[in-house]
């Protein structure tokens, strides 16, 4: 059961783990004294029912008064000898983001005997999904798989991309989209799609083909190959997707996204980018980001030729 506004609904499904939980009620409404007597002898009780067939707990009662000094005892005395996560969550009542989730994250994949550092990186996923949501949330199965997996940013054609994009649209997500060659990935690019992101919620990038590059720059570009261009990108937190651009213009893949915000380089003007009218008539907005200063694919190369 889940709270929100003034309504309570059931909830188990939208829970990410693989495996069936308990199902649970939430309130937040309450008073912060401690449990009385009664209330305590029925809870600890109950915990001792619900200890001998639980794989994992977690204590968090939003500073409620639930969780006596007796209950605090008997979980300390009962969970080591089950040799299963114990977690406790310190919840800040005037800080409401993805901490519960981390925690809840973080605690079943302990369960399901993953190591902690794994743990901790797959928890950081799922708070970071449902970060992105108003209200109270859910990190489902498939967000998390699409947040942690590096093979889900590649998407391979449009209408993969189109899939991608629709599910993004319904979550209310705003979509920012770039596109580059990318060739010997530096501070100005990185510094670039930072920025880009921080403009929305999920920040797509189209990727020049080997072939393109070679159109743009000459036959001795790219210096990495499109795969690896690819890869290093999809390694960056801040990059939702990648996908492939191999005709002269990114008209098509526009078009696909039909992105809330277009990011480029400062080496443009609204004038001058030949995609601006038609990421307007689209209903997007074009936004120039301005370049670091001495900070280029080109500089770097004819610097490596020098020493050479």
């Amino acid at each position: 059961m889940r709270h929100n506004g003034n309504r309570f609904r059931v909830s188990s499904s939208d829970c990410f783990c693989a495996f069936p939980v308990r199902w649970f009620a939430r309130f937040d409404q309450g008073t912060r004294n401690a449990a009385a007597s009664t209330a305590e002898t029925l809870l600890l009780e109950r915990l001792r029912d619900v200890l001998t067939e639980s794989d994992a707990l977690i204590v968090s009662d939003y500073g409620c008064g639930s969780i006596t000094t007796g209950v605090i005892a008997m979980l300390a005395a009962s969970a080591p000898k089950r040799t299963i996560p114990l977690m406790a969550d310190g919840r800040d009542l005037e800080r409401t983001g993805g901490g519960d989730t981390f925690v809840a994250a973080f605690t079943l994949a302990l369960a399901a005997g993953t190591d902690t550092p794994e743990a901790a990186e797959l928890a950081a996923a799922a708070a970071a999904v449902v970060a992105t949501k108003d209200r109270t949330a859910a990190c489902t199965a498939h967000e998390l798989h699409e947040a942690i997996a590096d093979s889900e940013k590649r998407i391979a054609d449009v209408n993969e991309l189109r899939e991608r994009v629709s599910s993004t649209r319904a979550r209310g997500q705003r979509l920012v989209f770039t596109n580059g060659c990318f060739d010997i990935l530096h501070r100005g690019h990185v510094t670039l799609l930072n920025r880009a992101k921080a403009l929305g919620d999920v920040l797509i990038v189209g990727v020049n083909s080997d072939d393109s590059v070679h159109r743009f720059k000459g036959r001795n570009r790219s210096i990495n190959a499109l795969d690896d261009r690819l890869k290093v990108l999809a390694a960056l937190s801040y990059v939702d997707y990648v996908v492939a651009v191999d005709a002269d213009s990114p008209r098509e893949l526009i078009r696909a996204v039909q992105p809330d915000i277009y990011v480029k380089g400062g080496d443009y003007t609204r004038e001058t980018l030949p995609e601006a009218p038609l990421i307007e008539s689209l209903g997007g907005a074009v936004c120039i980001l301005p370049y670091l200063e001495e900070r280029s694919t080109t500089g770097i190369i004819a610097r490596i030729r020098g020493v050479v």
